[in-house]
């Protein structure tokens, strides 16, 4: 299968979701049912989710070519390659959480009509910078999106509190 040389994965592809972030993904967004992280990593987020179905390249499960139905994704995808991540994520889930810069969510046009052709993107839960989750050099801003299937309301926003002991809004 496929290992760390491979030309799936790219210098600053790996790139681990800290584990502050990871208990607010999951305690802002709140999976249900049946749950897939697909770029696994270290498990940072699968950890805390009992029963989380993972994906990981590295340990020879290539997400690309999943196909069980779920109902919710949750994962920290690797940048290179995050919209055909992204995209092969809309057609096996009804809801998904991606945390990337935020200005990826909106670079390409293909992958803005596949997440239409879905539904739409429901909330953006923002974390700060890169440099502020210890993805240092990398100063862009960072965001959890939320795209659920058939949604065609506003995109709500909230913003992680750093500065507050429980780290909630």
């Amino acid at each position: 299968m496929v290992k760390e040389d491979s030309t799936y994965i790219k210098k600053g592809d790996r790139v681990w979701t800290p584990i502050v972030v990871a208990k607010d993904m999951v305690a802002w967004f709140k999976p249900q049912g049946k749950i897939l992280e697909p770029c696994n990593g270290i498990g940072n987020i699968s950890n805390l989710i009992p029963d989380c179905l993972t994906c990981e390249i590295t340990e020879g499960t290539d997400f690309l070519e999943w196909t069980e139905k779920v109902d919710w994704i949750i994962t920290n995808p690797p940048y290179s390659i995050f919209s055909k991540i992204i995209k092969h994520g809309l057609t096996v889930s009804d809801n998904s959480v991606w945390l990337l810069p935020t200005w990826k969510m909106f670079s390409g046009y293909g992958l803005m009509l596949k997440v239409k052709e879905h539904g739409g993107i429901k909330h953006m839960r923002h974390y700060g910078t890169g440099t502020k989750l210890g993805w240092s050099p990398l100063a862009n801003s960072i965001s959890a999106v939320h795209i659920q299937r058939d949604y065609t309301g506003d995109i709500s926003q909230s913003y992680f509190n750093w500065q507050s002991e429980t780290n909630k809004d």
